[in-house]
């Protein structure tokens, strides 16, 4: 990818100029004003400065009244990656409805959807105090659901961070009562009703602070041809992918992967479990 010293402003509209091309085949004057509401004069500047970074990618087509790539086309800009894509249309999922939501990369969705979750709450009011006492170093005394008792309780916490499992947000923190940094789930923080000066040092947290390393890879119980497509699908390099985690969300990870599931001799039947854990060490995350 080329290197320049143009402005992040004219960096983003050339990117996205190539992002359009790479996945879409085409682009107009249009596309860029309705993306970065900028005037019809500045779209035409950046179409240019385009042509004349890449001449060889791209064409314009009087009938058609839109730049088309060429059959040597080829991007100077980006690194085309279909998670880069596929992320766009998540997030145009996403965002609909939302007051923040922000323009897609995309220009002309494929027909596509996503299997829909339940939507997993978090009180706006409660994770604002959160933020607050993570920022001020605060500890907060809280009301708790915890599923191993029968009714709320109030408690001493001292937040920390925030971590997801992929499906819900947690808050890492300190609890006081059991003496542990521990994760609580959101939705089951009832009220917040007092704080006061946090002397916990978050360095304390090893679980957090501590990486692993998992490595994984293709059930070997599964045929040759099926260890192989399971290797594409997860990326995977020479049969492994290796994943780095914080130690307080392997849990989470492994429950996912399904890596938790075993039988007598360690390994799930290929049938319900198409990866397993191939090692897991402690690294320095770089």
């Amino acid at each position: 990818m080329e290197k320049t010293s143009r402005a992040w402003s004219t960096e983003a509209r050339l990117k996205f100029i190539e992002f359009r091309l790479y996945w879409e085949g085409r682009i107009n004057r249009s596309d860029l004003l309705q993306h970065f509401g900028i005037s019809i004069p500045q779209a035409s500047l950046d179409l240019k400065a385009y042509t004349e970074l890449a001449p060889d990618n791209i064409y314009y087509d009087k009938q058609r009244k839109a730049y088309f790539v060429t059959d040597s086309y080829r991007p100077v800009l980006i690194s085309p990656n279909a998670a880069d894509y596929l992320s766009q249309l998540d997030l145009n999922r996403m965002e609909s409805g939302s007051s923040f939501s922000h323009s897609s990369l995309i220009g002309e969705h494929p027909n596509f959807d996503v299997a829909q979750m339940p939507q997993r709450v978090v009180d706006s009011k409660t994770l604002r105090t959160v933020l607050q006492a993570i920022k001020n170093k605060k500890s907060l005394e809280v009301q708790y659901q915890s599923m191993t008792r029968l009714e709320p309780t109030w408690r001493w916490l001292a937040p920390l961070a925030l971590a997801s499992d992929g499906f819900r947000w947690h808050l890492r923190a300190y609890c006081f009562e059991r003496n542990r940094f521990s994760d609580f789930v959101f939705g089951r923080i009832l009220a917040i009703r007092s704080e006061r000066v946090s002397e916990i040092d978050p360095t304390l947290d090893l679980e957090w602070n501590t990486w692993l390393e998992i490595v994984i890879g293709p059930n070997p119980a599964l045929p040759e041809a099926q260890r192989k497509v399971i290797e594409l699908d997860y990326g995977m390099q020479e049969g492994t992918a290796r994943l780095v985690i914080r130690e307080a969300l392997q849990h989470y990870v492994k429950k996912q992967l399904g890596l938790n599931k075993s039988t007598a001799d360690g390994v799930a039947a290929p049938q319900t479990q198409h990866i397993c854990m191939i090692s897991e060490r402690k690294v320095t995350p770089s």
